[in-house]
């Protein structure tokens, strides 16, 4: 301040704008200081403190059955089953990492989205497999899953996704081979399913049950399935001549330290160097015995197998489905 006059003999003062602004400069700034800091003191260690709170909380609205909410949803259950199908989404997509609550709240309101509209396939179908994929809640995610095959019989997914969870995550191949089998028949199912129900068959050790499984499936299937599912028996009535080839080159490779060709094991083995379709017999330099139709042997796709489910063990992302017949792409 300087003065500029006086007035009844006193000095009259007058603030200089300059210096006015910058010390409103430096109160502005102090204070916006000194309001972070106790908003990190204060309220973002409250706001923290409810989210955790909210985390560990996993209480939710628990479905009371479909008869109470059908006769209290007011002609609206649709849309109310939209509504809670969006807080599953939700849920699911505001953080990176899940816990436990917030796959229960998810199941919770998936549960009422169901039982509004019991034909709610997406419900079913995307939440169990972001269970089977993302968590190791296996019975969960079967659970809905049987949900969803009770209210929707003629929908192939269901018992895919159960005999996925069957072969891949529990180790049960004779379980997932009766669940693919079962949804190989239905309508719109791919022609894979049949082929891939008798491989699982097959790894769970009982070859003839597998051999006798796809036999009789093949009478119940239509084209493509009917091919698939004929190719894939051919496949598994010719891994006991591929073993046996598998056994005479290593005996050779003992005796003479070298891979004969397959021609020249055909009298030790007793039967054609060739696949149920005619295709030769050749060797690795393993001796492992594959054709134009066997190209991966099944106790390669076994080991794999294995593998794909020690990783889901640890909580990896889940495994993907391998479909693919020897004789289409391997």
């Amino acid at each position: 301040m300087k003065p500029v006059g006086r007035v009844y003999g006193r000095p009259v003062f007058c603030f200089d704008g300059q210096r006015m602004r910058d010390w409103l400069t430096v109160a502005l700034l102090a204070t916006g200081i000194i309001g972070c800091g106790l908003r990190a003191l204060y309220v973002e260690k409250a706001h923290a403190s409810r989210a955790q709170a909210r985390v560990e909380d996993s209480d939710a609205i628990r479905s009371p059955g479909p008869a109470v909410l059908q006769a209290t949803a007011m002609q609206h259950q649709l849309a109310l089953a939209d509504l809670f199908w969006l807080g599953v989404v939700q849920e699911l997509g505001h953080r990176k990492q899940l816990s436990d609550a917030s796959w229960q709240r998810a199941e919770y309101r998936a549960d009422v989205a169901t039982d509004l509209d019991p034909a709610y396939f997406t419900a079913y179908h995307a939440l169990s497999l972001a269970l089977l994929a993302f968590s190791n809640r296996y019975d969960q995610a079967e659970a809905l899953l049987q949900k969803g095959w009770t209210a929707l019989p003629s929908r192939w997914e269901f018992p895919l996704n159960l005999g996925y969870s069957a072969y891949f995550l529990r180790g049960e191949p004779d379980l997932g081979a009766d669940y693919l089998a079962r949804g190989a028949v239905l309508p719109g199912a791919p022609p894979y399913l049949g082929a891939l129900a008798g491989r699982m068959q097959f790894h769970s050790g009982d070859e003839a049950g597998a051999i006798m499984l796809l036999s009789e499936l093949i009478e119940h299937l239509e084209e493509p399935a009917r091919s698939e599912a004929e190719t894939r028996l051919l496949v598994l009535k010719t891994e006991p001549r591929l073993e046996a080839y598998d056994r005479a080159c290593r005996a050779w490779r003992e005796r003479t330290g070298t891979i004969p060709s397959p021609a020249a094991l055909e009298a030790e083995v007793g039967e054609p160097p060739t696949d149920l379709l005619d295709s030769p017999i050749t060797f690795d330099e393993h001796c492992v015995a594959r054709t134009q139709l066997v190209k991966t042997r099944e106790f390669e796709a076994r080991r794999r197998v294995g593998a794909m489910r020690k990783g889901a063990e640890t909580k990896t992302p889940g495994p993907q489905l391998d479909i693919r017949v020897d004789g289409a792409d391997q």
